[in-house]
């Protein structure tokens, strides 16, 4: 999860308490420690963010997906 409005955290919120199963992820650190193919996928997730970034006017840096907060949209 990149970013969130607050109804999508109150669906969240609501979708834990309920015990769903369905994974979701707001770190790719915490992604990668999953296992082998969420390790892969934070990875590969990763890499096209840094290319994604050099693309840019304003290059940015590497790794940046392991270092973002989640932005809060309103």
């Amino acid at each position: 999860i990149l970013a969130i409005s607050e109804r999508g955290r109150d669906i969240l919120t609501a979708a834990k308490n309920a015990g769903t199963t369905l994974p979701y992820g707001t770190s790719l650190s915490k992604l990668a420690e999953l296992g082998p193919a969420q390790k892969a996928c934070a990875e590969l997730e990763a890499r096209a963010t840094s290319i994604y970034g050099l693309a840019q006017r304003r290059i940015s840096p590497a790794d940046a997906d392991y270092k973002a907060m989640i932005g809060m949209v309103k």
